[in-house]
């Protein structure tokens, strides 16, 4: 029981997060959740440049502490999965999609410069963090004030605009269980993934297959 309410509040967060991007203007947020605090960077997918998300707690004396910086977009399969999978390690409302689902998204994806192709996944955490436009961070204390700074970086290491924000305190974290990355074909051969995931106790296998087109 415990459980289920804690996936409804998950998908609370998620549903109020759609909400949250139109009427932002897809401009820097911090919002709390569940389980931590989701920065939202902004629509501009990072191709040319890095986001680099830096934090400190407002209440105390504090440096600012670099904590996330995104890599370059890899649109290959198996790191898509891959990371949609990270990401949703940390959202309990996270379902691994099926392969057709992942290859939607990449091919909308695929080439563009800001999100706005892929709206129909802008409003999903996992799909968000995937695309190098936000981050969960899911290592602060409950009840702290936490300001974020985002930074676009170019590729020298030179600052090219930053954004200070400040996030409402999350009241703590809920208990659920992470589905565990368990195996890729480093080839990209067989296009095999599996996960493994406890549920209730229970651990089983998801074999996360696709076929390769010639």
């Amino acid at each position: 029981m415990k459980s289920f309410k804690n996936r409804i509040l998950c998908i609370s967060v998620v549903i109020l997060t759609l909400g949250w991007f139109s009427s932002a203007a897809q401009q820097p947020i911090a919002q709390p959740g569940p389980n931590g605090i989701f920065v939202y960077f902004g629509k501009n997918i990072p191709l040319t440049f890095q986001y680099k998300l830096e934090r400190k707690a407002s209440e105390v004396e504090a440096k600012w502490e670099e904590i996330y910086r995104t890599l370059p977009l890899n649109m290959n399969y198996q790191v898509v999965v891959g990371k949609l999978l990270q990401a949703g390690s940390k959202n309990a409302a996270f379902t691994l999609p099926d392969s057709i689902t992942v290859d939607r998204f990449i091919r909308l994806l695929r080439g563009k410069q800001t999100t706005d192709s892929v709206y129909i996944y802008n409003g999903q955490l996992s799909y968000i963090e995937t695309m190098g436009t936000g981050y969960y961070d899911a290592s602060v204390n409950p009840k702290t004030v936490y300001e974020y700074r985002i930074s676009e970086i170019d590729n020298k290491g030179n600052a090219l605009k930053s954004t200070i924000i400040k996030a409402d305190p999350f009241p703590g974290k809920t208990n659920f269980e992470k589905p565990v990355f368990k195996y890729i074909d480093p080839d990209c051969k067989s296009n095999k993934i599996f996960f493994n995931k406890t549920i209730l106790g229970s651990t089983f296998f998801t074999d996360h297959s696709r076929h390769v087109h010639s």
